[in-house]
């Protein structure tokens, strides 16, 4: 049987505190540093999250600017284009047009050294044409 007696009083005083020093050096170090440990380990997963979520925000920003800057690319090409074959076009058209500010003195010119050349075929073919009609007829055409 148990004895309700004084060492039942200086045992249970025992007890608490060796349960306090136990606790007081022993488990709440331990049960800090597997908090810290949790918490070193939870931060840096949340950074890591965090920082992958800049970076894919970041991504999708400089996508997008990229994308900004080729559509802009796309249409200053575009101007550029359409700039230089307005040029060429005004080019043909001044060509053109002084092309056929020239055709009629150049025809007119053509047409008049063809006479020009025909009139001199005319003088050298006639005494062509009398040898010619010598040779045929065997004596002088004149």
């Amino acid at each position: 049987m148990i004895n309700l007696d004084y060492t039942l009083l200086v045992q249970a005083a025992i007890f608490i505190v060796f349960v306090l020093l136990i606790n007081q050096f022993l488990f709440r170090p331990i049960v800090d540093l597997l908090e810290r440990r949790k918490a070193a380990t939870t931060g840096a997963q949340e950074k890591a999250l965090s920082l992958q979520e800049k970076a894919q925000r970041e991504a999708a920003l400089l996508e997008e600017k990229l994308a900004k800057a080729r559509h802009e690319a796309a249409l200053e090409r575009d101007r550029v284009k359409k700039k230089v074959l307005d040029e060429q076009k005004q080019y043909l058209e001044r060509a053109r047009r002084a092309i056929d500010k020239d055709i009629p003195a150049l025809r007119e010119k053509a047409i008049n050294e063809a006479k020009k050349v025909e009139e001199t075929l005319k003088k050298s073919m006639e005494p062509f044409a009398e040898k010619i009609a010598a040779k045929v007829l065997g004596r002088s055409a004149t």
